[in-house]
């Protein structure tokens, strides 16, 4: 469950990032947003680049969902585990005629 949760995290901000307009802040936004839903705690996303523009080309969030705050297994069995997920995506783009 926690591994489906990243890659969907990782997906629907990189997803959300490879729109005309959008910015890390939304794409951070919509990976988060997943990792809400179930209440996963003390993940890390990151986005790169962290300034998106016009001139980018590619998008990758990378989500990271620290075990020992997550799982059911006792913490000490975990101890530095983390589940790790990324997803890069191509920018759209507004064709011009």
């Amino acid at each position: 469950m926690l591994t489906h949760t990243a890659e969907q995290a990782a997906y629907e901000g990189a997803r959300r990032g490879s729109m005309p307009g959008a910015t890390a802040k939304l794409a951070r936004s919509a990976a988060q947003e997943e990792l809400d839903r179930l209440g996963i705690r003390d993940a890390t996303i990151f986005i790169q680049p962290s300034v998106i523009t016009s001139a980018t080309a590619r998008l990758t969030v990378e989500v990271h969902i620290p075990l020992s705050s997550n799982a059911w297994v006792p913490p000490q069995v975990l101890r530095n585990a983390t589940i790790k997920r990324q997803c890069s995506l191509s920018r759209e783009y507004i064709a011009s005629e």
